[in-house]
């Protein structure tokens, strides 16, 4: 759970804390142990997200919208 991984997975997987490899084990363990579908839905949850969230259009409207407001900071 380090540098925004939280925000991009959400409820779509497992987070485990940095430098944790006991937690680390348990999550791979958990996963491994759940049944098809319960796996399956993991993986539709996480792809229904980044192609909701993370697509080419978002990244550039996201760093626009930056590039905007840096520009409109400055008064010349």
């Amino acid at each position: 759970d380090v540098g925004g991984v939280r925000a991009a997975i959400a409820d779509t997987g497992l987070l485990v804390s940095a430098s944790q490899p006991k937690q680390m084990a348990a999550a791979i363990l958990k996963l491994l142990l759940m049944d098809e579908e319960e796996r399956s839905q993991y993986g539709e949850k996480a792809l229904e997200r980044s192609l909701k969230l993370f697509t080419q259009e978002t990244f550039l409207a996201e760093h626009r919208e930056v590039y905007d407001k840096l520009l409109n900071s400055f008064t010349l």
